[in-house]
């Protein structure tokens, strides 16, 4: 592989069995394009973190070995290769990267890598850690085994195993997903045997068991080892389903002083659910022990798109909700006028740009609204001849005509156009009783041009 960038100034903890030192490789930049500042500004880093770690004072919560590094990336690192029994591991093809100073400026492990020769590929006694028992050829950093005397460390390792264990690192989880796997290959595997036998006489099926008989070994036996850091991990009450109204707030706060994190979601106990699916709540407290459950969000926001359509010049305009299935639906024509349906129609006296708004709601009670712009510009028409007030009002109205317009004939009706009073303008003013009507919108028709129409509403 590549030469080293520098070596470790400290021997790695399996000196006596190994010939060599621990070693630094540049990935990225690449060894021919970092630069000499570059160079020595991470080599300082890794010196000054292994310094503080073998150092008498690397405990001290601020200036000890936790101001250098993200431990729970450590944790997971050393979860993973632990439960694998990845020799190959630690000292060897082991990658870390370092934050920028901006983003908290602590060194990572990972990405994780090489696992071919684990789960007792190499080694298949499943006690023992690895860190601990070493890779005899290859040389293993002190880091572990100093970190393994820091007991907030083995706690959170403890914390973190148990979290998993209870999840992603399940012994019936992950057999069920082996078993998944193996139905997939099958033909495949089938196929390897006929062609090319196993030069030790097992077979596919012999193999496979093997893993499992390791992976339950490995699992008991880092069990038993954490049971004395042992700790209840947070209890997490969720539903496993919910209906939410779109933009409503959802509360996963816990009895309990804990940390959140939603996936995908912010990092609070609160999460307005963007749309329906699947979503992860994580709740862990100080020591890194978690929890996590999930949570099947239905989200409802009814549709309040509609269409529109001029009906004369553009002037009258009818209005038509996409959706005809919700409960209510309020329009708000910009004019002062607003009128209620799936499906109504609006004549303007004016021109100019109003701002058409429906307001639906439907059977939950979840609401949305959705606005456009209608331009107004055709009306040069004749004069308004009527006018009538209060509007709207739930008791009487008064029709204020013209002169012209008395005797002539005068039609209260609805919106579908059925007749529920009529009779004939006797003067000026001309009063017509609503209290019989039920709330809603009705139209004064005056005999005569269009012009001589008024809406009125009852509320």
């Amino acid at each position: 592989g590549a030469q080293p960038a520098w070596y470790s100034a400290f021997p790695p903890v399996n000196d006596a069995t190994t010939s060599y030192n621990v070693e630094f490789k540049h990935v990225y930049p690449r060894a021919n394009e970092i630069t000499e500042p570059q160079k020595f500004y991470i080599k300082s880093f890794i010196d000054s973190f292994e310094s503080t770690l073998n150092g008498p004072d690397f405990l001290n919560p601020a200036t000890g070995y936790k101001s250098y590094i993200n431990v729970e990336s450590f944790i997971d690192f050393l979860i993973l290769n632990e439960f694998t029994g990845n020799y190959d591991s630690y000292g060897r093809s082991t990658y870390l990267y370092k934050e920028k100073n901006t983003k908290g400026g602590k060194l990572h492990m990972g990405p994780p890598w090489d696992y071919d020769r684990t789960f007792g590929y190499d080694f298949p006694d499943t006690t023992g850690w690895v860190w601990e028992i070493t890779n005899w050829y290859w040389p293993f950093p002190f880091w572990w085994s100093k970190l393994w005397t820091d007991q907030d460390f083995t706690t959170r390792v403890a914390c973190r195993w148990q979290s998993f264990r209870a999840g992603v690192l399940d012994e019936k989880r992950i057999t069920d997903r082996i078993d998944s796997m193996d139905n997939i290959l099958q033909s495949a595997w089938i196929r390897n045997e006929k062609n090319w036998p196993d030069p030790n006489a097992k077979t596919h099926v012999q193999y496979v068991n093997d893993l499992k008989q390791f992976i339950r070994g490995r699992l008991s036996w880092i069990d038993q080892e954490i049971n004395s850091t042992k700790r209840v991990l947070p209890e997490v009450s969720l539903a496993t389903d919910t209906t939410m109204c779109f933009g409503e707030v959802f509360n996963g706060s816990q009895v309990g002083n804990y940390f959140y994190n939603w996936r995908p979601g912010p990092e609070t106990p609160q999460i307005i659910f963007p749309e329906s699916g699947i979503y992860t709540l994580e709740v862990s407290d100080s020591s890194g022990c978690f929890t996590r459950k999930e949570i099947n969000a239905t989200v409802i926001n009814p549709d309040p798109n509609f269409d529109l359509e001029a009906l004369k010049g553009n002037s009258d305009w009818l209005f038509t909700a996409n959706d005809n299935q919700l409960t209510d639906y309020t329009w708000s024509f910009g004019d002062g006028i607003v009128d209620v349906g799936p499906q109504v129609q609006h004549e303007y006296l004016s021109n100019g740009e109003f701002i058409v708004t429906l307001n639906v709601s439907d059977g939950n009670g979840c609401k949305s609204l959705f606005s456009v712009p209608v331009n107004v510009n055709s009306i040069g028409l004749e004069a308004d001849l009527i006018q009538v007030f209060p509007n709207p009002t739930a008791e009487e109205i008064i029709i204020v005509a013209d002169e012209s317009l008395f005797g002539k004939n005068c039609w209260l009706t609805d919106l579908s156009g059925a007749v529920i009073t009529q009779g004939k303008l006797a003067g000026v003013n001309t009063r017509i009783d609503l209290n019989d009507l039920a709330a809603g919108t009705y139209i004064i028709q005056v005999e005569g041009q269009s012009s001589r129409s008024k809406r009125i509403i009852k509320p």
